[in-house]
């Protein structure tokens, strides 16, 4: 009698080390989602940035180079030129389509919006990481430099 109490025992308790082990690992694995996936967001953002600030300096350096060294404000700057510039930056780097180009006067503006798909935490469902960065450039030389 006292011996099936005993086995009793140990078949009761049998079990409570693995479902502390899954609970633990699970939860590892959602820190390591959130490690990993947050370093892409962060990662895609700044890739935003850096898109978005040297499309819009290539859609800057678009403008008339005769025009720089005018002491008058303000350069010549041809919007069609400036927005080709700019996408065709975009479309060099990869990112085609990704950029809007807003030309306003002597001043180019990118916004640029990237997407990605979470890695790890897929499991709670596909998760769209998006990123948007916004970059406005003017042409124009401040003193030439350089000497004749």
């Amino acid at each position: 009698m006292r011996r099936r109490e005993s086995g009793r025992r140990q078949r009761d308790d049998r079990g409570m080390i693995t479902a502390f082990t899954a609970v633990l690992a699970l939860g590892l694995i959602f820190v390591a989602g959130m490690v990993y996936d947050g370093g892409q967001r962060i990662n895609t953002y700044m890739r935003a940035a850096d898109l978005a600030s040297n499309a819009a300096r290539a859609g800057a350096q678009a403008a008339d180079p005769t025009t720089l060294y005018d002491a008058a404000p303000g350069t010549s700057l041809n919007p069609d030129d400036a927005t080709a510039s700019a996408q065709q930056f975009l479309a060099d780097a990869g990112q085609p389509g990704s950029g809007e180009v807003t030309v306003n006067g002597d001043q180019v503006t990118v916004e640029v919006t990237l997407d990605q798909t979470s890695v790890i935490l897929t499991w709670l469902g596909t998760v769209d990481i998006s990123a948007s960065a916004t970059a406005t450039a003017t042409p124009g030389v401040d003193a030439p430099t350089g000497g004749p």
